[in-house]
């Protein structure tokens, strides 16, 4: 079973909202925050695309999407998303 990691990375004076998608054996990706979106869905998208740029669409589909134990600051800022098949 693969999982994609994807990590929230707030705004910063230079660079607005973004989402970082990593798995094993991937290049990560950056993509923007969507705000028409939940964190959720945007966790989501960025898996989504993370597929795509690697070939994994053809043969896997995620099975499961959950946020990770809260930091320090009372929000969970890192999703994983499992991958089957």
């Amino acid at each position: 079973m693969k999982a994609i990691l994807v990590k929230y990375l707030p705004a910063t004076d230079y660079r607005g909202t973004r989402m970082k998608a990593m798995a094993e054996g991937a290049k990560p990706f950056i993509t923007g925050y969507d705000h028409s979106l939940d964190i959720e869905q945007n966790a989501t998208r960025s898996a989504m695309i993370l597929m795509e740029r690697e070939g994994w669409n053809n043969h896997a589909i995620i099975s499961g999407v959950g946020s990770m134990p809260p930091s320090k600051n009372g929000r969970s800022d890192t999703w994983a998303i499992t991958l089957k098949g």
